[in-house]
This record gives structure tokens, C-alpha cells and sequence, in this order.
């Protein structure tokens, strides 16, 4: 299967295994999708310091870990790389209304998925949300 999308994660506080650091199974990525299912014992910290970064594709599983420490928190920014033509990993759109949307800055709509993928420029609306996407687009304009 192509590689459609890849993540990473920007610790901002240390990962450690005790914290709950985010855990991947390497090699994942390369499984059949019904190969077989994940076994917990697989899986792997993904220790990390701030400054570092991990890198992973989206097919690897991962998951967070069982924070242990009770006083200690992980704090990250993570950032997923897909084609435009996907659907939203999240579901945006439906946390924020249209209403409220209208009343957003253009950017920030399309940043929440309001909006439409423009294979061919500003009139290449053929694709997702087509209806609303054009609407938000044009009364903001």
C-alpha cells in the first residue's frame, strides 16, 4: 500500500517510560492489514528529550502509554502529513459551526477544514465539501 501520510511528535517536556511515552510497534508500517492484530508486549517508548522529534508513518501503530507517575505530564505538538485530497484526521467541521466559522479569518477556516481541495486553483472546487467549502470561501472574500 502507497505511503499516504506521516506523523511526528515534538516532545516539549522529556518522554520517559514512566510518563506515558508515546509507544510504536516497529515495523508495523510494513504489515498486511489483516496480517495480524497488535500485541501490547510489541510495543516500544518512544523515549524522547525536548529538541528531539519522532518520526513515523501512519500505518506504524502507536498509542500513549500508562503515565505511572501521577505527578508528571507529557506536553507535545503533533503533526500528521497527508495528501490534501484526504479527509480531515479530525473532526473539525463538526466541532465548529458554520455560523462560528463565518465569523473565523479565511486561514483559520481552512485550518479547521472548511474548505475544499483545490486540485486546479481557486475554481477547482470538485472534491470534499464542495457546497459549504464555496460558501464560506466566497462571503468571506
Amino acid at each position: 500500500m502507497p505511503e499516504l501520510s506521516f506523523n511526528t511528535l515534538f516532545p516539549f517536556t522529556p518522554f520517559t517510560d514512566a510518563m506515558g511515552a508515546t509507544r510504536v510497534i516497529p515495523g508495523s508500517h510494513r504489515w498486511n492489514e489483516q496480517e495480524r492484530r497488535p500485541d501490547p508486549t510489541e510495543t516500544l517508548p518512544a523515549e524522547m528529550s525536548p529538541g528531539d522529534v519522532l518520526f513515523y508513518s501512519g500505518y506504524t501503530f502507536h498509542g500513549g502509554g500508562h503515565n505511572r507517575t501521577h505527578d508528571q505530564w507529557r506536553y507535545a505538538v503533533q503533526m500528521s502529513f497527508n495528501p490534501g485530497w484526504l479527509t480531515p484526521e479530525e473532526a473539525r467541521v463538526v466541532a465548529v459551526t458554520r455560523e462560528r466559522a463565518l465569523r473565523l479569518p479565511r486561514l483559520a477556516q481552512r485550518l479547521l477544514g472548511w474548505r475544499s481541495y483545490l486540485p486546479g486553483g481557486e475554481g477547482g472546487y470538485d472534491r470534499l465539501w464542495v457546497k459549504d467549502a464555496k460558501d464560506i470561501l466566497a462571503e468571506n472574500d
